[in-house]
Protein backbone atom coordinates (compact mmCIF):
# COMPACT_ATOMS: atom_id res chain seq x y z
CA UNK A 1 0.00 0.00 0.00
CA UNK A 2 2.97 2.38 0.89
CA UNK A 3 4.12 1.61 -3.01
CA UNK A 4 0.72 2.98 -3.92
CA UNK A 5 0.84 6.55 -2.15
CA UNK A 6 4.19 6.83 -3.08
CA UNK A 7 4.01 6.34 -6.61
CA UNK A 8 1.29 8.77 -6.75
CA UNK A 9 2.93 11.51 -4.51
CA UNK A 10 5.96 11.08 -7.29
CA UNK A 11 3.43 11.50 -9.89
CA UNK A 12 2.44 14.55 -8.44
CA UNK A 13 6.15 16.16 -7.91
CA UNK A 14 6.96 15.15 -10.49
CA UNK A 15 4.52 16.64 -12.93
CA UNK A 16 3.45 19.67 -11.31
CA UNK A 17 6.69 20.82 -8.81
CA UNK A 18 8.96 19.65 -11.77
CA UNK A 19 7.20 20.64 -14.40
CA UNK A 20 7.46 17.29 -15.63
CA UNK A 21 3.72 18.03 -17.77
CA UNK A 22 6.40 19.24 -20.67
CA UNK A 23 8.79 16.42 -20.86
CA UNK A 24 6.53 13.10 -20.08
CA UNK A 25 3.13 12.68 -21.23
CA UNK A 26 2.21 10.10 -18.39
CA UNK A 27 -1.70 10.64 -17.83
CA UNK A 28 -3.13 10.26 -14.19
CA UNK A 29 -5.51 7.68 -15.17
CA UNK A 30 -2.89 5.75 -16.84
CA UNK A 31 -0.81 5.45 -13.48
CA UNK A 32 -4.00 4.30 -11.57
CA UNK A 33 -4.88 1.98 -13.73
CA UNK A 34 -1.09 0.48 -13.99
CA UNK A 35 -0.70 0.81 -10.15
CA UNK A 36 -4.17 -0.92 -9.48
CA UNK A 37 -3.33 -3.48 -12.12
CA UNK A 38 -0.25 -4.45 -10.66
CA UNK A 39 -2.02 -4.32 -6.68
CA UNK A 40 -5.06 -6.65 -7.55
CA UNK A 41 -2.45 -9.24 -9.47
CA UNK A 42 0.18 -9.17 -6.11
CA UNK A 43 -3.20 -9.86 -4.06
CA UNK A 44 -4.37 -12.68 -5.87
CA UNK A 45 -0.75 -14.30 -6.32
CA UNK A 46 -0.85 -13.76 -2.25
CA UNK A 47 -4.69 -15.75 -2.07
CA UNK A 48 -3.96 -18.58 -4.52
CA UNK A 49 -0.36 -19.21 -2.75
CA UNK A 50 -1.66 -18.72 0.74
Amino acid sequence: MLIFFGSLVFHVILQEILYGKELTSLSRDRLLDSLINAFMSQSLNTVTQG
